[in-house]
Order: structure tokens, then sequence, then C-alpha cells
């Protein structure tokens, strides 16, 4: 069923679909569109190209709330592997980094904590880890990064991040 909301349309792939031109959503309706919606969808909209430029869209959007920035980027937990390693990173990738570059930290710490769990050799020298760990290391506080780089000096794979 299509939710009528302002600035969320449904999309060709069958998924509501978030557009900022129209101003911003009423927050009560907004509220029940984000609770049927994410973050259980999120991981299934990154893998496909469509869905991750609607993702995009919204995470970049100056309309769409903190709060459904949020519950967005929350559905990226668990994922963070896939998204640099598994059969979808060509497209999830994208997603997970424009959650780093618009989000607080405090919405995308996750990121980081995956990351640092993960085999960070690994992610820093695959096409698409290397993508999000630069975005980290940019956008996130000095303080928080620490322990990520020191991992990446360790296992002798900052080089493959800086071009």
């Amino acid at each position: 069923t299509t939710i009528n909301i302002p600035g969320v349309l449904p999309s060709h792939s069958g998924h509501p679909r978030w557009t900022p031109s129209s101003g911003s959503v009423p927050e009560a309706k907004e509220r029940v569109w984000i609770e049927r919606n994410f973050p259980e969808e999120t991981w299934s909209l990154a893998t496909k190209k469509e869905g991750t430029e609607e993702l995009q869209t919204i995470l970049e959007s100056d309309s769409a709330s903190p709060e459904l920035k949020a519950r967005l980027a929350a559905g990226f937990r668990g994922h963070i592997h896939e998204a640099w390693a598994g059969e979808w990173a060509k497209w999830a990738n994208h997603a997970v980094q424009s959650c780093v570059t618009t989000l607080p930290t405090s919405d995308c710490a996750f990121i980081l904590e995956e990351l640092e769990k993960d085999n960070v050799a690994s992610a820093a020298t695959s096409r698409f880890g290397c993508r999000i760990i630069q975005r980290v290391l940019e956008h996130m506080p000095t303080a928080s990064i620490g322990t990520l780089c020191e991992k990446l000096v360790q296992q002798d794979v900052l080089g493959n991040l800086i071009a």
C-alpha cells in the first residue's frame, strides 16, 4: 500500500521513496512512515542500485528529519561487512558512506565499531571497504578513530587509503 505523505512517493522498485522537493513531512505521518519502512527495509533497499540512490537521497536531504536519517542508518547494523565485502557491496557501500558523511557520529558510531571488529586489512584493501574507511577517517572525530588507525598502521594497509 502507498502511504500518502507529502515528500514520500512510491518508487519504481515498489518501495516508498523520499522526495525532498515537497518540503518537510508532517511529524506524526512521518513517524508512521518511519515505523513501517525503516530500519527493516534499509538493507533490502541498499542491495539494489535504485534503493541505494533512494537511501542517499534521504540522507542528503535537508527536508528529511534527523529521526528518519538515524532510523535509516540503524538498518545497517550488522551489515557493515556485507556493505563492503558482500555480493551487494557495489551498491550498499554508497549508502553506508552517506551515513558517515551526513549523520552525527552518535548515529553512525556502530559503523566504526563494526569495522574495528572486522578484518581491517581486508576492508582497507577491498574496492568498497576502503571507501567506507576513507569516509570514517575524513568525517569522524579524531578521538573516535584511534583504534582503527592503529590497526591500519599495524597491518601496514594505511597506504591503500591514501591516493
